[in-house]
């Protein structure tokens, strides 16, 4: 992550050094991990931070810094396969990580940056051996599989473990066993509901939409469960800027509270390109019926990518719930001008 930042800037190691007003080997042992930002004291840390928006970073990359040094505080807080059974709070289940903090989670154990890094790392991998990474993947895999999936902290846990330890190439496709009891009903929504919806995008993304159709006709039913499916997808692409420390947060947070724009953006991406579209559909539906006022504010988007979508699904690879999500939204839109 600082490799990234220095490159952008244009800076060698020993110039960055200079302007950070440190030795070259600190810098050096920063972008190799051998020397962990997380050692720096806040005071020094906020110097940098400034030092290095000073010389051209923008605020937005400068910002994802401070998300990667959190995410190397949980990464090295998560214990290892031999003690995952230890008690006490895991690190995982004392917060909900947004999209780019998942991202900074996942990119040591599968290779893959973040999306707001993809163009300036040039394929680079956060430094962690190919040994250390089973291992890790491994650690989670015991964690996700032993967590209680009937209480909150415990499906919590169980969901972003399970997340994280599949995101191991060797482990591509894996997922826990669920929990025997129902995930959600018409009135209600459960723990295990996050999980759920979890693994249902995890299987459609390894190529299964089965999950996926059964968590739509199922598990989004209810308004208390449209509502916990719209706001945690607000949350993760950034539209709610506090920190959620619990997964309860996801039907407790009012749909009023955040604007949607970002969502509006990120689903209308998603049916275009993600292997989750019909998710992306009934989202979007939702949406467009909570809040109106992104018709008038998007149209022309909405209009061009709904008509691509709907044409695009001649081979029938929305389920014909979703294919009628999106006529609706395509009604609303023309109505509402």
């Amino acid at each position: 992550m600082f490799s990234a930042i220095r490159k952008h800037l244009g800076l060698s190691q020993p110039s960055m050094a200079e302007r950070l007003e440190v030795s070259v080997d600190l810098v050096k042992g920063w972008e190799t991990g051998r020397r962990p930002l997380t050692r720096v004291s806040a005071e020094d840390l906020w110097r940098h931070e400034h030092v290095i928006l000073a010389a051209g970073a923008p605020a937005e990359l400068v910002s994802v810094l401070s998300e990667a040094i959190r995410a190397d505080v949980i990464l090295a807080n998560v214990p290892g396969a031999d003690d995952a059974h230890v008690l006490g709070p895991h690190p995982l289940a004392a917060i909900v990580p947004g999209r780019t903090l998942t991202e900074l989670l996942a990119w040591p154990i599968s290779g893959v940056p973040p999306r707001v890094l993809r163009g300036l790392v040039n394929g680079e991998r956060a430094q962690l051996p190919a040994g250390d990474r089973k291992d890790l993947a491994h650690a989670l895999a015991i964690t996700a599989e032993s967590a209680d999936g009937n209480t909150e902290q415990g499906a919590m846990l169980r969901r972003q473990a399970a997340y994280l330890a599949a995101s191991e190439p060797t482990m591509a496709g894996w997922t826990p066993p669920m929990p025997r009891r129902p995930v959600a009903v018409a009135d209600s929504w459960l723990p295990e509901w996050p999980v759920q919806r979890s693994r249902a995008i995890a299987a459609a993304s390894a190529g299964d939409v089965d999950a996926l159709h059964q968590f739509v006709d199922t598990s989004l039913v209810s308004e208390q469960a449209k509502s916990a499916n719209l706001t945690y997808w607000a949350y993760w692409c950034g539209e709610i800027p506090h920190v959620w420390r619990s997964d309860a947060q996801m039907v407790t947070t009012p749909v009023e509270s955040w604007p949607g724009d970002k969502l509006l953006s990120t689903l209308l991406d998603g049916l275009v390109h993600a292997p989750y579209r019909d998710l992306c559909a009934h989202t979007l539906n939702t949406l467009l019926e909570r809040k109106p006022h992104l018709v008038h504010a998007h149209r022309e988007r909405l209009a061009e990518t709904l008509t691509h979508s709907l044409d695009a699904n001649h081979d029938g690879a929305l389920a014909p719930s979703a294919r009628d999500a999106l006529q609706q939204t395509h009604y609303l839109v023309r109505s509402l001008r």
